[in-house]
């Protein structure tokens, strides 16, 4: 019979703050010229750009419950380019954009926050708890 004994280990790794690097939702103010709360008209610029990243069967469906007016919104307009270009250009990694809650999430060292402090596109930072 063969016998296994377990050593335990003991990381002696010790986390600092300047190196480490940290996961973040940026909450973006608005999607560049269109402000929250805008009413999208059949037509106009900004429902031809949120209309183009709907498909058909998103319409449907949203037209079985939603009133006309309202199947295509500002929720649907995509975050501003020059917006997600700004905060990678502090050297930050970008997991992933939502359009819904118009916010991109971020991994990033402190130092980066630093750099994005200055930038007056955005209402809200909210690190993640992993």
């Amino acid at each position: 019979m063969l016998t296994v004994q377990l050593t335990p280990f003991i990381f002696s790794q010790k986390l600092n703050p300047e190196t480490t690097e940290y996961r973040y939702w940026i909450y973006f103010k608005d999607k560049g010229e269109y402000k929250p709360g805008v009413v999208l008209e059949k037509g106009t610029e900004g429902y031809n750009i949120a209309l183009s990243g709907l498909t058909e069967k998103a319409l449907w469906r949203r037209s079985k419950v939603l009133p006309p007016e309202q199947v295509v919104n500002y929720n649907d307009i995509p975050v501003n380019r020059n917006y997600i270009d700004q905060v990678k250009s502090t050297g930050v990694k970008s997991h992933a954009v939502s359009k819904w809650l118009n916010a991109i999430s971020i991994k990033a060292k402190k130092i980066s926050l630093i750099k994005l402090s200055s930038f007056r596109l955005w209402i809200r930072l909210k690190e993640l708890d992993i």
